[in-house]
């Protein structure tokens, strides 16, 4: 088996094993959802931007999408979206993976989108208030620009350092922000439609059920980025001490593209 298979391999691995904390998570209740039927929202709010952080763009959003997707259809309580339940997490793991990997233009791009599609919603029409903490990480988001924070993101620096700490605590709560927010924005858009769809409800009734999701989810929203933020610093912290490589690195890029040049000339 070449090294390319390998890596591939390996990440696949991680890719099933996070699926599956993913969908063990979608088990247990976050908070209870807006739509009937008992749905709630589960701790799968928590652990989308965890896993796309550590598995990147790809692998990670590929793992939310099916440890969510099985979670749905196994655990009908979870899906308050039903089958659609998913997709904010794993645009939440997209976000994650791609400051990772130096991609942060697609973070205020996701939440621009996401911010604009709600607004044309008939709900979005008559209270755009309800994105003002949207609005929030969207301003927030264009810090991770500057290069002390695109570094802080990319495992890069000194982690002994408390001024280094401070400064890669700030950016990934940024970046839980930015992701938990996306992730709500882009299901309240999701939601419009479902629950008209699905069930029944006009738009007058779902402007009130939205008015009041509008004071409460701040709190609901805020909790889940704190959790998310100490998670992902604590992870960093660990991570950073041992030699474990995630796909994500630069260690683990350089390291494939180094076997494959030995694996070539051994070859030749």
């Amino acid at each position: 088996m070449g090294i390319r298979a390998q890596s591939k391999t390996f990440t696949w691995a991680l890719t099933g094993i996070f699926a599956a904390v993913h969908f063990v998570l979608t088990i247990f209740p976050y908070t209870v959802g807006v739509g009937g039927g008992g749905a709630y929202i589960s701790l799968g709010l928590l652990s989308g931007p965890i896993i796309g952080l550590i598995l990147g763009p790809v692998f990670g959003p590929i793992a939310v999408f099916m440890g969510g997707l099985l979670g749905a259809a196994v655990n009908p309580g979870s899906a308050i979206l039903g089958l659609l339940t998913p997709i904010p997490a794993t645009v939440a793991a997209l976000i994650t993976g791609s400051l990772r990997t130096k991609r942060t233009y697609i973070t205020p791009i996701i939440l621009a989108l996401g911010i604009m599609a709600f607004l044309t919603t008939p709900v979005g029409r008559f209270i755009p208030s309800y994105a003002w903490m949207h609005d929030l990480a969207l301003l927030l988001s264009f810090i991770l620009f500057i290069p002390i924070m695109t570094k802080a993101l990319n495992y890069e620096g000194d982690r002994k350092s408390l001024a280094r700490v401070s400064t890669i605590s700030v950016a990934l709560f940024i970046a839980a922000f930015a992701a938990i927010m996306a992730d709500h924005i882009i299901g309240s858009f999701i939601g419009v439609y479902y629950f008209q769809m699905v069930y029944g409800f006009q738009p007058d009734s779902l402007i009130v059920i939205f008015g009041f999701v509008m004071t409460v989810y701040p709190l609901e929203r805020i909790v889940a980025i704190i959790v998310t933020t100490i998670v992902l610093v604590s992870l960093d912290v660990v991570l950073s001490a041992t030699n474990f490589i995630l796909p994500t690195s630069t260690a683990f890029s350089e390291g494939v593209q180094e076997l494959e040049e030995n694996d070539e000339a051994s070859e030749g």
